[in-house]
């Protein structure tokens, strides 16, 4: 159930954000703004479509991220959002508006999708492919048994010490 209920939202939310990154970006298009070269939107209909842009690329980042099983296939079927997702991605990256840590997140959305090369090291532990060779990898070796402490008699001794 739990599946089946996350398919549909996350098809539901793929139509959300196509809509809103298309209208977006037919108003910024159409306002002539020029991500990294324009001057910061006054206009406040120009802002709203920036921000939709932003937004909605970083939320459905964070889908492709967390749930790559569901969600990939999804972006399989629709070949024009593959490109709307690819243009917003590079958009972002372009307004010089973002966060390190949000850079870095569109960055592993792009590698995750295949947008740009992969580094080397990169595994997506949300994955479950990803979960199964952590689970038949040990992570760290077994701990080693501990020696035994000499055991001590409690209570008062008497010493030839003194």
């Amino acid at each position: 159930v739990d599946y089946v209920w996350t398919q549909v939202y996350i098809g539901n939310t793929d139509l959300f954000v196509r809509q809103v990154l298309k209208s977006s970006r037919s108003t910024l298009e159409g306002a002539g703004y020029v991500p990294g070269l324009s001057q910061f939107p006054e206009d406040e209909k120009t802002r709203d479509a920036l921000s939709n842009i932003l937004e909605n690329t970083s939320l459905f980042g964070d889908i492709v991220l967390y749930i790559p099983d569901i969600a990939q296939p999804i972006l399989a079927n629709h070949n024009e959002y593959e490109v709307l997702l690819k243009w917003s991605l590079m958009f972002m990256n372009q307004t010089q508006l973002l966060d390190k840590k949000t850079v870095k997140q569109m960055s592993l959305v792009s590698q995750e999708l295949n947008i740009t090369d992969r580094n080397p090291d990169y595994v997506n532990p949300y994955r479950k492919s990803a979960q199964k060779v952590a689970q038949s990898e040990p992570s760290t070796p077994a701990p080693k048994p501990k020696k035994k402490k000499k055991k001590l008699p409690r209570g008062p001794r008497l010493t030839e010490e003194l």
